[in-house]
């Protein structure tokens, strides 16, 4: 691709990229949801496809298997480390104790911790 044409999303040859890659990206949770991730749709990440192909593509110097691969590899790392479950109420009190490591909520999505003025941290 040339520069102009990165600057362009909307260039044909990249907008065919993102077309297949999305079609690919699609295919990729799919076949997540048989086997292996059977809550991805669960995954708001995973949610604004659009968004992860204009990240994903340019991360790979516009080379479309590497992109695939590296979906494929968030997907897989997604699933294993059961993301989700990190982003529950209390999960740094449940991964983490607070006791032991000062802060660690801070490093989760939603902590259930409150500051002197009932405000979410």
């Amino acid at each position: 691709y040339t520069q102009s044409q990165v600057a362009d999303w909307s260039s044909p040859a990249l907008v065919e990229s993102q077309r297949q890659l999305l079609q690919k990206f699609d295919e990729l949770v799919q076949e997540a949801e048989k086997t292996y991730y059977k809550n991805i749709r669960e995954d708001t990440y995973l949610t604004h496809r659009e968004f992860l192909i204009r990240r994903y593509l340019p991360a790979a110097d516009w080379n479309m298997a590497e992109a695939e691969r590296r979906i494929l590899s968030t997907l897989k790392f997604r699933a294993e480390f059961n993301i989700l479950s990190m982003h529950e109420e209390g999960a740094a009190d449940r991964i983490m104790s607070c006791e032991h490591n000062p802060g660690v909520e801070l490093y989760f999505a939603d902590s259930g911790k409150t500051d002197y003025y009932r405000r979410p941290f």
